[in-house]
């Protein structure tokens, strides 16, 4: 189930709203409701996938962290990039890199488990 939260100045973000700008949809002041409902980000939220027994998650150490919580998984591939890693095998299938801004100062990132 997609779960959508409309602020009072019209802007519909995807749920959590702790992916800021990342999770914004559109703002029904601006565009057709439909349009939001339609648009590829939406289908994007509406298909990510990931199992808790997805194979290439078995020996991450970021996996107990992010669990299928697409907002986690966002912070935990945050993290993996200020360490010098690359995306995870999930970031890149469901192309977050697409939707989600990973260009954030790495100094000032925390990573909390």
């Amino acid at each position: 189930m997609l779960k959508m939260r409309t602020q009072t100045i019209g802007v519909v973000h995807f749920a959590p709203l702790a992916l800021g700008k990342n999770g914004k949809m559109g703002n029904i002041f601006e565009q057709d409701i439909f349009d939001i409902f339609n648009s590829d980000k939406t289908q994007f939220y509406v298909n990510f996938s990931k199992s808790i027994e997805e194979e290439s998650c078995k020996n991450c150490s970021y996996n107990s962290f992010c669990a299928v919580c697409i907002s986690k998984i966002y912070t935990a591939n945050i993290q993996r990039l200020k360490d010098g890693l690359e995306l995870c095998e999930i970031a890149k299938r469901n192309k977050m890199d697409k939707y989600f801004d990973f260009n954030v100062n790495y100094s000032d990132f925390k990573f909390n488990v």
